[in-house]
């Protein structure tokens, strides 16, 4: 894949011929150009966002603020990144956007890592989002 524009065709084709239905949207993010990503709602998972990264040659990836900013305040958000050889790709929860930005992906923990056609999202995105509810759960107790 040469570009991001490759990695949503990919990922649209991946999951449209998955046996769960999947509805998908593209979004852009407000700077011309930016990078291409997805609104995905699947009923098994709920809603969530999906952010396509390449990697780029110094081994980093650019993160859209929308991503930064909602994965830090704990929506599910994912950035799932290229990693420039065959299918290998890995997996990411929003809540790293920064850390991610900063530190580039072969340095932080990823939710998945591997082939792309292997990746079964749908158990990945439900693991993320028992995390989350766990840890609004803990903080709505705390109140």
């Amino acid at each position: 894949m040469k570009n991001n524009t490759d990695f949503l065709n990919r990922i649209k084709k991946i999951l449209e011929s998955s046996n769960d239905k999947y509805l998908i949207s593209n979004y852009r993010g407000s700077k011309t150009g930016e990078l291409p990503g997805c609104i995905i709602f699947n009923k098994s998972t709920g809603l969530f966002t999906l952010e396509l990264q390449v990697i780029q040659d110094d081994g980093y990836v650019h993160i859209s603020p929308w991503t930064q900013l909602y994965g830090k305040e704990g929506a599910l958000t994912l950035i799932l990144v290229y990693m420039g050889h065959d299918s290998h790709v890995k997996l990411f929860p929003g809540t790293l956007a920064l850390e991610l930005k900063e530190k580039g992906p072969n340095l932080l923990p990823s939710l998945y890592e591997g082939d792309l056609d292997k990746m079964d999202l749908k158990a990945v995105v439900a693991s993320s989002m028992s995390c989350i509810l766990k840890r609004y759960f803990k903080e709505y107790k705390q109140k």
